[in-house]
């Protein structure tokens, strides 16, 4: 892991901030592939981490709506379905275009072939 003096929003993606306390690490790319998505515990609510279209996502695992596990959904054509009643968010910003709601994301980064998520804050929040 590499260290730089820019802004997080500015660091390229495959580095992590100096005072990277808050950014945890979640598991390999292969990991992540294989078993589709983890569960991040956190004090302020768990986050499901997982791998589509070759890139992260992180999302705040508990929905909006009626609060069931968003870990136990599937994903379809690019966001993650709540298994209680199907709103569809989207993998990378939390937008369900049909409610006009969005669910908190989190930032992640990988570092070599490890993913990484910053648990501070939702990026969207």
């Amino acid at each position: 892991m590499s260290t730089s003096p820019l802004p997080d929003d500015e660091l390229p993606d495959d580095e992590l901030p100096d005072d990277a306390a808050d950014w945890v690490e979640v598991g390999t790319i292969k990991e992540l592939q294989r078993r589709r998505t983890v569960v991040v515990a956190h004090p302020d609510g768990d986050i499901v981490v997982g791998w589509h279209d070759d890139r992260p996502f992180a999302l705040a695992n508990i929905c909006i709506h009626r609060e069931r596990e968003l870990s136990r959904g599937m994903i379809f054509q690019g966001r993650l379905v709540c298994p209680g009643h199907q709103w569809a968010f989207d993998l990378q910003t939390g937008f369900c275009a049909e409610r006009d709601r969005s669910q908190p994301v989190y930032s992640t980064r990988t570092v070599g072939d490890v993913v990484y998520v910053d648990t501070s804050r939702p990026a969207n929040g």
